[in-house]
């Protein structure tokens, strides 16, 4: 065995990784005093398992770990590593090269590992035993260590001569010994009391033991029964689901014909609801012809008010100019007359005139020669003068009434052309009328008679659908009842298969040997006989009866 080379890292004085490798022969480490010499050997002692913080010069373990400097962060761990040389297998262990390494963190946390496997560290005290390396070794003799060596008492000096002489190994195993005898000592009396508290028990035990036997017989009958149970309802079950599935298949016959009555009933809604919304269209047109009719009345009515209004007013002035035609009529006949008259009168004036004349012309050639007349004579002239005039005045008069009566006879007549001209206008406009509103009303039933028929058959439409709609309910209520059902049906299948894939009811050994006849591990199983033979309905508790545990019995190629 022979130490080949120690690797330092983050230990006491060693910031950095270091190796210090040694040769056969004396090595020596030399240097001034707090150059750390001594921290090598504390390296050593602490990586084979030195525990004391006194023997490695510190106050704690936290102090073997680099503290830091003015210039360098203090490390989070220390490591040491110590490599041997097992060539001649001094060390009981099966390898050339042995390392050991101890990691140490400030958390406390502590690693022992041997050729970087995690070790404990009473593997490491074992590894080193009688090699004089171990903690408590001669090995290492540091300064002071000779003189507490003489010092000591003859039991610690006892500990170095064993360890020097070989004996240690076999005193620790010898202790080692002795402790697990008297911790086998501590247990065999354990066990002993316990002995003797389970013997005052055996026999309630034995009694609840035979309670148990019986338990698990009936539990086993039971379970046999409930197998047969189930396979009884399993059949029923089939029979029921059977049934169940003529059934489904009626009802989804039934429902895809209600599916297709409802299709060709949307269908039929559908052009239903567009002739509803043309008919509706239709209605509001007609509503709206029927508001543009009443307006058209209302204003032909007024129109026809207003022409009743001037008939009657023209009738009025008919009869008023008829009245006044009449008089005028008279009153021509008397003017006529009159003028007639006057103009028998006027030619007797003009003879009376030419008399008057004669006579002026007699009584001026008179007046000429009888200009010194009396004053008698001069009051003739004077009146036979105002008389003159009274006659000039009043033919002057008779010719105006004249010129005054010939203007209105032909105003008159104006007038009456005019009227009967009107009255003829107006007797062709009230026929017009008369037509156009005989059209309207006839127009106006026939809309009406539309509007009640259009009713009717929007009343009848919801009436239909209404009952349809009702007929849709009831349908898909029952659809919904039989896919209910069918999901009831269904779960209960999914149920009862789980159960027989599972083999519920079969013992666990029954159960492991179809799992590994499944897997394929084992070969030639045919299975219980159960899943294997098929009886009438009626003989199936017969069956079970007679065939009792053995229906679990499984059939094999030979």
């Amino acid at each position: 065995m022979l130490l080949s080379s120690i690797q330092i890292q983050g230990f006491k004085s060693f910031a950095d990784k270091t190796t210090l490798k040694f040769g056969r022969g004396i090595t020596a480490v030399v240097g001034p005093n707090g150059s750390g010499k001594s921290n090598i050997s504390d390296a050593v002692r602490w990586v084979l398992g030195e525990q004391s913080t006194k023997s490695l010069r510190g106050q704690s373990m936290e102090d073997v770990i680099f503290g830091g400097t003015d210039t360098r962060r203090p490390h989070g761990f220390c490591e040491v590593t110590l490599n041997i040389d097992n060539a001649d297998r001094t060390l009981n262990f099966d390898n050339d090269f042995v390392s050991i390494t101890r990691r140490f963190y400030r958390s406390h946390e502590s690693e022992y590992l041997i050729n970087n496997v995690s070790v404990r560290l009473k593997d490491v005290h074992e590894l080193f035993m009688d090699t004089g390396l171990g903690r408590d070794g001669y090995s290492m003799i540091g300064q002071g260590k000779i003189d507490n060596i003489i010092s000591t008492k003859s039991d610690e000096r006892r500990d170095i001569f064993e360890e020097a002489s070989g004996i240690s190994k076999y005193r620790y195993r010898k202790t080692e010994a002795e402790r697990k005898l008297t911790a086998a000592e501590d247990n065999l009396l354990r066990l002993k009391d316990i002995m003797d508290e389970l013997e005052a028990r055996v026999g309630p035990l034995y009694e609840q033991s035979q309670k148990a036997e019986k338990f698990l017989e009936l539990a086993e009958s039971k379970k046999q029964l409930e197998i047969g149970l189930w396979l009884y309802t399993l059949n029923n079950s089939k029979d029921a689901l059977r049934a169940q599935e003529s059934k489904i298949a009626a009802a989804q016959l039934q429902y895809k014909e209600i599916e297709n009555a409802l299709s060709d009933f949307d269908v039929q809604s559908e052009k239903n609801t567009a002739e509803f919304t043309r008919i509706t269209a239709d209605i509001e047109n007609e509503r709206g012809e029927i508001a543009s009719a009443n307006e058209e009345i209302v204003k032909i009515e007024g129109e026809i008010s207003v022409i009743r209004n001037d008939i009657q007013h023209n009738n009025e002035t008919i009869e008023r100019l008829n009245n006044e035609k009449v008089q005028l009529d008279s009153s021509d006949s008397a003017a006529r007359t009159e003028i007639e008259n006057k103009r028998n009168s006027a030619e007797e004036k003009k003879g009376v005139i030419a008399e008057l004349n004669s006579k002026l012309n007699e009584l001026e050639s008179q007046l000429t020669g009888l200009l010194s007349d009396s004053e008698s004579i001069s009051r003739k002239i004077e009146e036979q003068i105002k008389q003159i005039n009274l006659l000039s005045v009043k033919s002057s008069d008779r010719r105006v009434e004249m010129t005054t009566s010939n203007t209105s006879i032909e105003e008159i007549t104006s007038r009456s052309g005019i009227v009967k001209d009107l009255i003829a206008q107006n007797e062709l406009e009230k026929q017009s009328l008369q037509n156009d509103f005989d059209e309207t009303k006839v127009l106006l039933d026939k809309i009406e008679d539309n509007i009640l028929s259009y009713t009717n058959s929007i009343n009848g439409y919801e009436l239909r659908l209404k009952n349809r709609n009702e007929t849709v309910d009831e349908l898909t209520a029952k659809a919904n009842e039989l896919h209910l059902d069918i999901e009831s049906k269904k779960r209960r299948v999914q149920i009862l298969t789980e159960l027989e894939n599972s083999m519920e009811g079969f013992s666990h050994a029954v159960k492991t040997i179809m799992t590994q006849s499944d897997s394929g591990i084992l070969r030639g199983i045919h299975g219980p006989i159960s899943k294997l033979i098929t009886v009438d309905k009626k003989y199936t508790v017969a069956i079970e009866t007679a065939l009792g545990n053995a229906i679990q019995n499984i059939i094999v190629d030979s």
